[in-house]
């Protein structure tokens, strides 16, 4: 073979780059297949040039999501490069690395885990090449988030991005990074995922006009991590605009634009917003229910979010039902799932506000069983310390509030502070939630100094937040009792119960009951 034929084939190569980097990624996959052919044609066999032409061949197939095509490309390559006494280290490692893509696509983490471990083996051989381990790190990290070892996955994602960031491969580094922040989500670090979805988004910030999916797609992560941190205000900028770009590419009723317009609707709950957020989970649902089949975890989702919704406009049968539909599709399928955990979670908070409404709703027997069904797969999932183990033992404490058990729930509420604290830091709303059920609880047992600490931690975090909290009333409310119990002025009792009636007024208007009744017990304090 002569250098003419080699430098041909290496123009045909940069040539698909140069598409694929421009967003077309079939005409890339195709000028790949036919520079393969072209390579098996005119090379001596054995020639690392034939594997090189072969594993861009299958990782394109790979991105077109044709996976046993691209496996069986790979598996093909492999069986070229084992012809020689020694195989091209740097070609093996690339192949197996790309075969283990495939294993952790097909849902085959252990075997996707083991051919990881086998491509860095042969880059030890190989010396330095950033390009090719950063891929075998992403390999590495998606098959050790399925086997639920996050922390391992945390780290083979951290020098997936380090790699990726030395070479410049933007996409390399936007997967790594996303990567990192969801396995930060897994570990209930959600406060340290916004920095890499940050750097992710800008990352792909220079190639937005050739890959605007790739751009929504950062921006709507990075709206999530906002918005799972409490920070819906922050997080609706980036929900609308990738609304907006996936709306322009896809069509309003792809998949992906519902994803984005289910967080859309979730931000405007976090800001109570109810109205505009209903309407959009009425419509994510009606999508989901066209597009998917009747027993699908996202439809399932779908009613949850429209559940939340109706348990904030105080319609708790319908909350009940929906939250029951979801219990039911995800009851059907993994026993330990953790979505079922959540719908179980929030299905047992319905039954306790609908008992809070009225007391002759029922007993708290129910709530108990469905809460203590969520702890034990959060606990046996994600572990004790994780924020979903720890808000859903945050909500147990409600319940033995409501049984009279005060003095039970005061040392799981001062861990429910302390963890909230770890996760999110102090200016957080689940610190004040948590600052404000501690006081209740301390002031039910008769300990009055330490509530009104309590409550004032928890309004001091409310008082600087930027957006209404409806939970501030309650707190105002509380401090208010002890106030009173405490033998204050008047005058101070009636400034807090006053300033949570205004609180329930900006949120939920003054014609709410919940501001009517508010109003009327400031007036009654006069």
């Amino acid at each position: 073979m002569n250098v003419a034929d080699r430098d041909a084939l290496q123009v045909q190569l940069t040539t698909a780059g140069d598409l694929l980097v421009a967003g077309k990624i079939r005409e890339a996959s195709d000028k790949a297949r036919e520079s393969y052919a072209w390579a098996r044609d005119h090379l001596e066999e054995g020639d690392p040039m034939i594997a090189t032409a072969g594993s861009t061949h299958a990782a394109l197939l790979l991105e077109l999501g044709e996976v046993s095509e691209a496996e069986g490309a790979f598996e093909e390559v492999r069986r070229l490069l084992t012809m020689g006494a020694t195989p091209d280290a740097a070609e093996m490692a690339r192949c197996l690395s790309g075969l283990g893509a495939c294993r952790a696509m097909q849902e085959r983490p252990e075997e996707a885990l083991k051919l990881s471990d086998d491509a860095e083996s042969y880059l030890q051989s190989a010396g330095a090449r950033p390009d090719i381990a950063g891929g075998v790190q992403i390999v590495r990290a998606r098959a050790l988030i399925a086997l639920g070892r996050w922390e391992e996955a945390r780290a083979a994602s951290q020098r997936a991005s380090d790699d990726f960031e030395k070479v410049g491969n933007l996409f390399g580094h936007w997967a790594a990074l996303t990567l990192l922040a969801g396995c930060l989500r897994l570990l209930g670090r959600t406060a340290e995922a916004e920095a890499p979805l940050k750097k992710a988004l800008e990352s792909v910030a220079s190639v937005k006009e050739q890959f605007p999916e790739l751009h929504a797609a950062a921006l709507n992560n990075l709206g999530e991590a906002l918005l799972q941190t409490g920070h819906p205000d922050r997080a609706m900028p980036y929900f609308q605009r990738a609304l907006q770009i996936l709306e322009e590419k896809r069509g309003p009723c792809d998949l992906s634009v519902v994803t984005v317009l289910s967080n859309l609707g979730l931000a405007y709950q976090g800001l109570g917003e109810f109205v505009m957020a209903l309407e959009k989970h009425q419509r994510t649902l009606e999508l989901r229910e066209r597009l998917l089949k009747e027993d699908d975890a996202q439809i399932a989702a779908s009613y949850s979010n429209l559940a939340s919704v109706y348990m904030a406009l105080r319609d708790f049968d319908k909350a009940q039902s929906a939250f029951e539909r979801a219990v039911k599709i995800l009851d059907q399928g993994n026993p330990n799932d953790l979505s079922l955990a959540t719908a179980l979670n929030n299905l047992a908070v319905c039954y306790l506000e609908k008992l809070r409404n009225d007391p002759s709703a029922g007993t708290t027997a129910q709530a108990h069983e469905t809460l203590a069904h969520a702890i034990r797969i959060y606990e046996a999932t994600l572990g004790p310390e994780h924020l979903n183990t720890v808000t859903a033992n945050y909500n147990l404490c409600e319940l033995l509030l409501r049984e009279g058990r005060s003095s039970d729930a005061i040392p799981m509420l001062q861990a429910a502070v302390r963890e909230f604290y770890r996760i999110f830091g102090k200016q957080n709303p689940w610190v004040a939630a948590a600052y404000c059920r501690l006081g209740r609880a301390e002031a039910a047992t008769g300990d009055l100094k330490a509530a009104e600490a309590a409550l004032q931690e928890a309004h001091g975090i409310y008082e600087a937040a930027e957006a209404k909290d409806p939970n501030t009333a309650e707190c105002l409310t509380a401090l208010a009792d002890v106030y009173h119990r405490l033998g204050c002025p008047a005058d101070a009792i009636r400034s807090l119960l006053v300033k949570a009636a205004d609180v329930l007024a900006e949120v939920f208007g003054a014609q709410d009951p919940r501001t009517q009744e508010a109003r009327q017990r400031a007036e009654g304090q006069a």
